[in-house]
């Protein structure tokens, strides 16, 4: 079975959010963004290199004038000629937007459960000193924290 502990205590008194590509999300006080990413692609066709000229000239001013951080990327366009001889061009356009979350936790005590708090201060400074005591509070909250 899996089951879960709460360790941090979240705060909203700030009104802090982040906008992605998914939505804008509240992000507690104990939050500060830092690198995280997310990416989107897409295929278009057309007809002619003007075209996707065009198109490609009109996607560089929206990332320029966009206030997140972004990369936008896009691949060598393929040519295609159909049996009537006319060329379709494939362009296939990469948008990697970069993010970040950070735990901000200046003040253990204040910022996390009672609970956690002095089980962590429970532990000896030094593995070494008490390994059972190291494993027993692993087994209880678990090798990794999902924030």
């Amino acid at each position: 079975t899996c089951s879960t502990l709460q360790i941090v205590q979240y705060s909203f008194d700030e009104g802090k959010h982040v906008e992605t590509v998914g939505g804008t999300f509240k992000i507690p006080d104990q939050i500060h963004m830092m690198d995280l990413y997310e990416t989107t692609s897409k295929t278009e066709i057309y007809t002619s290199m003007e075209q996707v000229e065009e198109s490609l000239v009109v996607e560089a001013e929206v990332a320029v004038a966009s206030t997140t951080f972004s990369a936008t990327a896009s691949a060598a366009y393929s040519t295609t000629t159909s049996s009537s001889d006319e060329n379709y061009y494939s362009v296939r356009k990469v948008n990697l937007e970069l993010y970040g979350l950070e735990i901000l936790i200046e003040d253990l005590e204040a910022n996390t459960t009672p609970e956690f708090f002095a089980d962590s201060q429970a532990l000896p400074l030094r593995f070494l000193d008490k390994p059972r005591d190291f494993l027993t509070f692993l087994q209880k909250w678990g090798p990794y924290v999902i924030l």
